[in-house]
């Protein structure tokens, strides 16, 4: 637990007196506990320096456990600093969580709001990477602890945004050269939150806000087709309800035209002849 101590400690072994329990940390301070049954105590850990530490218990005060029940005194852990910031309301995503004090082990657990926690992975003593749950749109405060049970003071928010539905795309397709002004229709609160398309998952292109619709000039990219996703203000990217399929083609050229002349009352059916059309 950490050394500001608080800590309730869980104190399991046998011959426990429903008369008192007193437990004793590091040889030195000792504390009156609350008895639960003959083999389960509960004890709050006091304040003590930095390290290996030890537990004893008593029914008097006097006479201690010959049992020394090793227990850590570590430094309390910091988050500074989250990434993403941004999730889908529908959860799935791994956040990794920076800052300093982080230790492995069972008790190493992220906390969403005031009561939802969730096991974390272990990266190392400034990192961890938690999947944060579903949870309705908004700011919701991410904690963290290294015992399940002493939670950092120092948070910050994840914001859930609502699930991106697309609408339309308009046009879908255009010339390999790019430039094509395309629309996408989205349905979403947090239309202010995006920032970019981008195309294929390779190029990423400005998004510009208006109305209903997210605007995305088309990069240069070669024929084929492409999903576009979005792009969020912190650089998370997300696709839509369904694949939006962008093609590029080669631009079409003419090179004869059979006839070549018509009269002018139009209704000539003329064959042209060229490259790259598209079926």
């Amino acid at each position: 637990g950490p050394i500001r101590g608080g800590t309730t400690v869980e104190v399991r072994g046998e011959n426990f007196d429903a008369e008192g329990i007193i437990c004793r940390f590091g040889g030195v301070t000792a504390a009156r506990g609350m008895y639960v049954s003959s083999t389960l105590a509960r004890c709050v850990s006091p304040t003590m320096p930095l390290g290996a530490s030890f537990v004893e218990a008593s029914s008097n005060g006097i006479d201690f456990s010959a049992e020394r029940v090793p227990f850590e005194y570590t430094p309390m852990p910091i988050i500074s600093s989250i990434n993403p910031a941004f999730t889908s309301e529908q959860g799935g995503t791994k956040v990794t969580v920076t800052g300093s004090g982080f230790l492995p082990g069972e008790g190493l657990v992220c906390k969403l709001g005031p009561d939802v926690s969730i096991y974390a992975q272990f990266t190392s003593a400034r990192e961890i990477v938690c999947v944060v749950p579903p949870h309705a749109p908004g700011n919701v405060s991410i904690a963290m602890s290294n015992n399940g049970l002493d939670f950092t003071t120092s948070y910050v928010s994840v914001v859930y945004v609502p699930q991106v539905s697309v609408a339309t795309i308009s046009p879908s397709l255009g010339p390999v050269s790019g430039g094509t002004h395309v629309a996408v229709g989205v349905s979403s609160s947090a239309m202010s939150l995006l920032t970019g398309c981008q195309f294929g998952g390779l190029s990423t292109v400005r998004a510009t806000l208006r109305g209903g619709e997210v605007v995305c000039f088309s990069p240069q990219q070669a024929a084929g087709e492409v999903e576009i996703s979005l792009v969020w203000s912190d650089n998370s990217v997300t696709q839509g309800s369904r694949p939006l399929i962008f093609k590029y083609f080669e631009m079409p050229r003419v090179g004869q035209l059979v006839p070549s002349g018509g009269p002018i009352r139009g209704g000539t059916t003329v064959e042209v002849r060229g490259e790259n059309f598209d079926a």
